[in-house]
């Protein structure tokens, strides 16, 4: 056997790459690391959303109690206005969406449909019955399944298997490949009691056996290690090195200078020249191919040009590419052909932002 056939050999055994979660440890949050009284269609951690439909309020943070020294955070939510009562239309969950290309492994929508399993740790002071729904991006197939959380406020263990589906369509390239719902609750609109079998609901996320998170202020919940791979069996959790894990990231998002919260309060950003008066041109380079063209926003930016700094006020116009782009900012002065840098203006949560999330 040649070296790189045993190399191959050894990588396959090793199971490099079988975890389609990414940020599956939850150590890169670009958007910062607390979230207060969430919103719904939020990013929170990379690549993690909350979505709600109801009066209750949840804030989300990167919590460092976790299930032992093999992780540094978790993923945490914690309930600050209750709600007791979950009408029909009502439902709080985070959701993980997965690109069509990871999904191509599954095989899912044919004959040659293998089956996925979900691991992780979850820590909660609300004991019950938690569901976990899989669906397609057209929502015309769908699965739940159950999972317990036995005791109060100690980590557990879990690991469910979805069944391959054979139908429906899935999309296997740039597009949604599956939702997957880490439902909290949830009222009869999205409920089912088809636990294990796939069905056609198009918004069927939850069990009839779901229990309230929600019902009480301080009920809190924390997740760490999800992992979704090919196979009826949990295997252990694939640890990817860090740069390699935020490279992942930043195919959905990227935030220049760095993550929100970090780094310097005045780190550059973007360097170009001001083209007519107050309207510094800049040009950026992806550290990645992004999954589609970006869109682009900014936060608490300044323009220099060489002799002046002046505040940036908005966005003029952007040419965006999924390695490139350029981007004309407008602000409150500068010298017409003068170079221009784009800095933060004295605050850790500025920069350019970069999005292709779904």
């Amino acid at each position: 056997m040649s070296s790189n056939a045993r190399q191959l050999g050894e990588l396959a055994t090793a199971g490099i790459g079988k975890n389609v979660i990414i940020n599956g440890n939850f150590n890169i949050w670009q958007r910062g690391t607390n979230f207060a009284s969430v919103a719904t269609s939020t990013a929170v951690v990379d690549r993690w959303k909350w979505f709600q439909g109801g009066s209750g309020v949840v804030d989300i943070d990167r919590s460092t109690d976790v299930p032992d020294n093999e992780s540094g955070y978790s993923f945490g939510i914690g309930v600050t206005t209750a709600d007791a009562s979950i009408a029909a239309g009502d439902n709080y969950e985070p959701l993980y969406v997965i690109e069509g290309y990871d999904m191509q492994r599954f095989g899912w929508g044919t004959s040659d449909a293998k089956p996925a399993t979900i691991s992780f740790w979850v820590k909660s002071n609300t004991p019950g019955t938690y569901s976990i729904g899989v669906r397609n991006a057209s929502t015309d197939r769908s699965m739940v399944l159950e999972y317990t959380i036995n005791s109060s406020a100690v980590w557990e263990y879990k690991s469910i298997t979805f069944p391959g589906e054979t139908s429906g369509t899935w999309d296997k390239a740039t597009g949604v490949g599956a939702y997957i719902t880490f439902g909290l609750a949830g009222g009869s609109t999205f409920q089912t009691s088809t636990i294990g079998s796939w069905i056609s609901g198009s918004s069927l996320f939850y069990s009839t056996n779901q229990t309230n998170f929600m019902a009480t202020n301080g009920n809190y919940i924390r997740w760490s290690r999800f992992q979704m791979e090919v196979g009826n069996v949990a295997t252990e959790f694939e640890r990817r090195h860090i740069q390699h894990e935020e490279d992942l990231c930043h195919r959905y998002y990227y935030a220049v200078p760095d993550q929100q919260g970090e780094g310097s309060s005045n780190a550059g950003c973007a360097s170009g020249v001001f083209g007519s008066g107050n309207s510094p041109r800049v040009t950026v380079t992806l550290p990645v191919r992004m999954r589609v063209d970006p869109t682009v926003s900014f936060a608490n930016l300044r323009a220099f040009d060489g002799g002046s700094a002046y505040t940036v006020s908005s966005i003029s116009g952007s040419w965006m590419a999924k390695r490139n782009c350029m981007i004309v900012f407008s602000a409150s002065g500068g010298s017409v052909t003068r170079g221009a840098v784009i800095y933060r203006d004295n605050n850790q949560n500025g920069g350019i932002f970069f999005d292709a999330e779904f």
